[in-house]
């Protein structure tokens, strides 16, 4: 039982940002915007190789331009603010979405992992953490085709 009581400890410590040498989260951290917007070019080159052009011509016909319209999409995602909370609480900030706290972060060793409520075909993120730096990957649902795109996707944050 003595075990047992001491693995919990261990665990539950290994998750505490404030231990001596453990990585500390705590803070604002914003996305990369250069490294953002280098990747989001490649993946929106990447979507119009693959867009039949018929499709191409036909958005151009009505006046949109496919690659301002995606790149502007996704270079919204760069607008705001992370926080992580003591807790485990994950709070955004946003021009769209304003402030909200549905999401949950925890360290497994000197993994960072985020479970989020709200996201359709993305389970959570996990990543890496050097320095003032953390980068996150999605968890996708495989079966969702939708989020085909973003397996290659990546979040650059900075301590801000």
């Amino acid at each position: 039982m003595k075990r047992v009581l001491l693995m919990l400890v261990l665990v539950a410590m290994a998750g505490t940002p404030c231990l001596a040498g453990a990585i500390d989260l705590s803070g604002v951290w914003q996305i990369d915007e250069p490294a953002w917007r280098e990747q989001i070019d490649r993946i929106v080159a990447s979507m119009l190789a693959r867009m039949p052009p018929e499709m191409v011509a036909q958005l151009k016909a009505q006046g949109i331009d496919p690659r301002g319209m995606m790149a502007d999409a996704a270079g919204g995602m760069a607008e705001g603010t992370i926080e992580f909370l003591p807790g485990g609480v994950v709070r955004t900030t946003s021009p769209d979405e304003g402030t909200t706290e549905d999401a949950w972060w925890q360290l497994d060793g000197d993994q960072p992992r985020v479970d989020v409520d709200d996201s359709d075909g993305m389970e959570g993120m996990v990543g890496e953490v050097a320095g003032d730096r953390i980068t996150l990957r999605p968890i996708l649902d495989r079966s969702d085709p939708d989020t085909a795109m973003l397996q290659d996707l990546v979040f650059p944050l900075v301590r801000r």
